[in-house]
């Protein structure tokens, strides 16, 4: 049975949900969605429904306060002055430095009233985006007393900006004062409504206890926000309630999930069962945990998987300590059958071992070889052999090479990847024709080898050593002779900035990429945008193997509840998922085998090279 056969297919509908859902409000209805499409088995899995009346033009751009519509004055109509357009433009593509630039041009002109109070909610709204609280409520205070309108006038979206930025500013008490304007004014109800009390619940959360006990004495009196303290203090009594760090007090916002900094989320409590993903959130490797988190958000929003499945984020630290500890935690309910992570090599080692006996499955992202896999536990990590098969087999489809000469650094990394290629090559009937060891940094041990390459036999050259060793390799060689030596690296060589330095001396390189975020395959593209759209940055490798992995572990889950298939059962029934970082396939072994990206430098320009079986 092939359960994701339809992939490639569900990710075109996946990725256009989670445009849509990462542009819209968070409040759905349900919609008529897609009928589906001659690849898609009709006992597989459904296609996700689109919210009725969607309009993917009029999207939030991704800041909880930026939910003023592009391209339309505050009253939905069409604005005509060019200048806001091409700031709207701007503000779309995250260019908000630009966007600023252009607004403040704007508010000079003479415009209708309607589109004046446009351009000045866009204009308050990007300072504060580009973190000027003070100057995002200097504008705001600035247009209302021209108007000479008092603040118990100041509709619900700009009120909306008024509070975020007191908040930013550290004044509490003026931010809960303008969350709790909106709720009176819109009377619990809409978008604003609902803006506000997501707002609190999560400013609530990121409070030290001694401040929040503070704010609840002062505003136990207002009804709206008193409930949500009350909410707030049953959840500090959990037993595993983890106390905040203060870091998030005046920009709450950036939180994401309520479990990255504090224990049990209570909206969880009904769930059949739970996915805990554990990541380093805070110290040395945090930005990369973050990273990790927010592909996996994504992955959660598309697949929509309701109360059926929630998510458990626990902090490792990067710690083994850390790591097991809060693995023995999320799992001992006996919900929680699976686990996404540790990403450090160290701390999924130590929980894979707590994981075997228990029955619990672990889908680690290590990429250390010596990763004992196996068991019900799975490396989706890159690893040098999973990047040195990549290589060989698309190069040997696309380019037809067959024999290779090897130009590696005398090292410990060196002997490694000689090691795994000398196997790949082996196990494919390929040839190693040449072998040769360079010292680095030594131009006169790479001359000699290049003499030597001149008089061997060999379709490609594997040259495992830095990008930059590869450069100097390649410099030595007369241009005449150039076409004479191809050559193909590892996934270490991906890095856009050094490659375009070095594009005429670096030209028909091949190597690998495990995210190839300039791929124009669709879903690649459509990914980028969700993400960009969301979060306001370019997703990375992490992002991408993150979503990877929730996507993967989240439709065996849905297998597992909806028959009497075991979650072991429904990762055997995957025969090929067609994803962001490459295909990933579940061999007899229990081992994943990734096929990732390869890329060549075409003409100066990364291209990405593949079989046309692919």
């Amino acid at each position: 049975m092939k359960l994701f056969a339809s992939l490639p297919v569900l990710f075109h509908i996946f990725i256009c949900l989670i445009l849509v859902l990462t542009g819209c409000s968070s409040t759905r209805e349900e919609g008529a969605g897609f009928t589906g499409t001659e690849r898609l088995p009709k006992d597989k899995l459904n296609p996700f429904p689109l919210p009725e009346g969607s309009d993917p033009v009029q999207v939030k751009p991704g800041l909880p306060w930026e939910m003023w519509p592009l391209s339309r004055d505050l009253t939905g109509t069409p604005i005509s002055d060019p200048t806001v357009l091409e700031a709207d433009e701007l503000i779309r593509a995250s260019r908000r430095e630009e966007a600023l630039r252009l607004y403040r041009h704007a508010a000079r002109k003479s415009l209708p009233d309607t589109e004046h109070a446009a351009v000045v909610i866009r204009l308050a709204s990007t300072e504060l985006s580009l973190d000027q609280p003070e100057q995002a409520l200097k504008v705001l205070t600035d247009y209302f007393n021209s108007l000479q309108v008092r603040e118990d006038q100041v509709d619900g979206m700009f009120s909306l900006l008024f509070a975020y930025a007191y908040a930013r500013k550290g004044d509490l008490d003026q931010s809960i004062a303008w969350f709790s304007k909106i709720h009176r004014l819109t009377a619990g109800t809409g978008r604003e409504a609902e803006a506000a009390k997501n707002a609190v619940t999560m400013m609530l959360r990121a409070l030290p206890t001694p401040t929040f006990s503070e704010l609840q004495k002062r505003w136990g009196g207002d009804a709206f926000i008193n409930s949500l303290m009350s909410q707030e203090a049953r959840r500090r009594r959990y037993p595993d309630f983890q106390e905040p760090s203060g870091v998030y007090v005046t920009r709450f916002w950036e939180m994401e999930a309520p479990s990255m900094i504090a224990g049990v989320d209570p909206f969880s409590s009904a769930a059949q069962v739970h996915l805990g993903v554990l990541l380093p959130l805070s110290g040395k490797y945090a930005a990369l945990g973050l990273n990790t988190k927010q592909g996996i958000e994504l992955a959660f929003l598309g697949q929509q998987v309701g109360s059926a499945i929630a998510p458990l984020y626990r902090d490792t630290e990067g710690g083994l300590i850390e790591g097991a500890t809060v693995f023995r935690e999320i799992t001992a309910s006996g919900k929680t059958p699976v686990v996404i992570g540790p990403l450090i090599s160290d701390v999924a080692s130590a929980v894979a071992d707590i994981a075997r006996p228990n029955d619990i499955s672990v889908f680690a992202l290590s990429k250390r070889s010596s990763f004992m896999t196996g068991e019900g536990i799975y490396r989706l990590g890159p690893t040098v052999e999973s990047q040195i098969q990549s290589l060989i087999d698309v190069a040997s489809a696309t380019k037809g090479y067959r024999r290779y000469a090897v130009v590696a650094p005398s090292s410990i990394v060196g002997d490694h990847y000689l090691s795994v290629f000398e196997e790949a090559t082996s196990q494919r009937a390929l040839n190693i024709t040449f072998v040769g060891r360079y010292r680095e940094g030594d131009d006169a041990s790479l001359v000699s080898l290049i003499n030597q390459l001149e008089v061997a036999d060999f379709d490609a050259i594997f040259f495992p050593g830095s990008l930059d060793d590869a450069s100097r390799f390649l410099t030595n060689i007369p241009y005449s002779k150039r076409r004479e030596f191809p050559v193909v690296g590892p996934g270490t060589w991906y890095n856009p900035a050094e490659i375009a330095r070095s594009r005429t001396v670096l030209e028909g390189v091949m190597f690998v990429s495990p995210f190839f975020a300039e791929s124009q395959r669709d879903v690649v593209v459509r990914f980028n945008e969700a993400f960009q759209r969301k979060y306001g940055k370019k997703p990375d490798f992490l992002a991408a193997q993150g979503f990877d992995a929730a996507t993967v572990v989240l439709n065996a889950l849905k297998r597992t509840l909806q028959s009497d298939v075991t979650f072991t059962g429904a990762l055997r029934q995957i025969e090929l998922y067609e994803g962001l970082t490459g295909d990933i396939q579940l061999l007899s072994n229990g081992e994943l085998k990734r096929t990732f990206a390869v890329v060549e430098l075409h003409r100066g320009k990364l291209r990405e090279v593949r079989p046309r079986e692919l």
